[in-house]
């Protein structure tokens, strides 16, 4: 997926919201293969500690978890794999390859629906 028709799928999504894609190409991925990105991570075991371990602080370490593991097993293209933030809370965002949106709660690797959540930014 370019990154024109993956703003317009994330704006199409959240209208108004503000995205942030650096990459040209993006790869999308079976929810089967997310999951197990998902499960293989630690992150849901960390302790919440307001401030210092709260949800901006899990999304953004499973966020770069992932691209950890695309540097380590050599994939061609980034997954469609980034940050959403609303005012009060911060997950992760993917787009599966039936070009779904699904927000993942990174504290507990829950898959989430994107009408949920307002979500005002967007990082890819």
């Amino acid at each position: 997926m370019n990154n024109s028709e993956l703003r317009k799928l994330i704006w199409d999504t959240w209208p108004g919201c503000s995205v942030h894609i650096p990459d040209r190409e993006y790869e999308l991925a079976s929810r089967h293969r997310v999951w197990d990105e998902l499960v293989s991570s630690y992150f849901e075991d960390y302790k919440y500690q307001a401030q210092t371990c709260d949800c901006d602080d899990y999304a953004l370490l499973l966020h770069a978890w992932i691209r950890q593991q695309q540097y380590r097993e050599k994939w061609e293209k980034p997954l469609v794999f980034g940050e959403a933030w609303s005012r009060t809370h911060a997950l992760n965002v993917v787009v599966l390859d039936d070009k779904s949106v699904v927000l993942v709660e990174p504290q507990t690797d829950g898959f989430v629906d994107p009408g949920d959540h307002d979500i005002i930014f967007v990082r890819m």
